[in-house]
This record gives C-alpha cells, structure tokens and sequence, in this order.
C-alpha cells in the first residue's frame, strides 16, 4: 500500500481545488454571462442566455455523465479513462450543435454564437488530445474561457489564462499525474496556448468581425 507523504497530499488537495474551480461545467458559466453583458450592458438577458446555455448543454451533460457512471459505463464523474471520452465528448458536441442552432435562431449576442463555434471546432480538436493523452481537459477549457474574454477585457483574459496554465500545471504535479505522465506539465502549457490561440481566431472568424476591447 502506497503512503502519500505530506507534500503529495498537498499537491493533491490543491489540484481537487482547481479542478473544481475550473471545471469547465463551472468556469464557462460566468465567462458566458461576463462576455454577454460586456457586449450587450444588459445584465438580466445575458443571465437568461446564460441560463439557456445550461439548459441546453451542461445539464444534459451532467445527467449523461451520472447516467453512464451509475450503469458502470464510467469509473467516474472525471470520466477517468481515457478511452471513455469518446461518447461524452460526441454527446457534449452534438449538444453544442444544438444550442448553436437555436442561439442562432434566437437572435442571440454575436459573442455567445461565436464562442458556441469555437467551442465546437475546440471540442474536436480535444477530443483527439484528451482521449490519446492525459492532457487536462479543464486546463483546454479554462483557455478557451480567456480567449473568449480577450474580446471584452484583457485584464480579466489575462487572470484566466494564468489560472489555465495553473491548472495544467498541478494537474500534472507528481502527486496527481500518472507516472507515466512525465513532463507531461511542458505539454499542458503548449495544449493550453494552443486551445487559446485556437479560439481567438474562431471566435474571431464566427464574430466576422475585429474584436472589441475594454480595458
């Protein structure tokens, strides 16, 4: 029986933390309400888009994921094994896919339809990186989250891009990482670059338009 010593369970506990924090059910909620009402100034009717996003896309989510775990389909709620993600990812896409259609339909903010796309491109592109690799897919998303608010504040952009990097980064300590994930922290920072860069041109290219900025 392996004994954790004190630093391993300090790395452990703060990598929970984080995971938490960041997960991406979590951290695109106020990143969707924050770049909406910087667009818009209406704070009630980015909160209802927001709300709409959840509906349509995280509870369906969550529901699948506790669905497949309880059947024994997943080992957890983290979906674990890598070899898993394939079907939450295409059951997250093809949500994306339909919240895109009615955002679209709906007449929603041009940086809510755009962020949708580039989370759809986003989700492709993970899905081969987080089921070949233990790359962190709260790390991906919490980029995809600073490049979204780089359209409306780069001070706020730069906060969470930092807490992207700080994600990987502890996810792939000693205590967390497998053994086999070595050097795997060097991966996750270019991962996370990538995942930004990657939204920002689709975000800008969906938007068809430069980017409005407030500092």
């Amino acid at each position: 029986m392996r004994v954790m010593s004190g630093d391993s369970r300090l790395w452990r506990f703060v990598a929970q933390v984080l995971s938490w924090i960041f997960h991406p059910f979590v951290i695109s909620v106020p990143t969707l309400w924050y770049a909406a009402y910087a667009m818009t100034n209406a704070a009630v009717a980015s909160a209802q888009w927001t709300a709409f996003f959840i509906v349509i896309v995280i509870l369906p989510a969550i529901v699948f994921i506790a669905l497949r775990v309880r059947s024994g389909h997943y080992t957890d709620a983290d979906v674990s094994v890598r070899q898993h993600r394939f079907s939450i990812y295409f059951f997250g896409g093809t949500c994306f896919v339909i919240g895109l259609v009615l955002f679209v339909g709906l007449g929603a903010p041009r940086i809510l339809v755009a962020s949708l796309v580039a989370a759809i491109v986003a989700l492709a592109m993970g899905t081969l990186v987080t089921t070949q690799t233990k790359a962190s897919a709260h790390a991906g998303v919490t980029a995809g989250c600073a490049a979204v608010l780089f359209f409306v504040s780069i001070p706020v952009s730069i906060l969470v891009g930092v807490a992207a990097l700080t994600v990987g980064w502890d996810l792939s300590s000693p205590a967390y990482a497998n053994p086999s994930d070595s050097g795997l922290g060097d991966r996750r920072g270019e991962c996370c670059c990538r995942f930004f860069c990657l939204h920002v041109s689709a975000v800008r290219l969906a938007r068809l338009g430069n980017p409005v900025v407030s500092i």
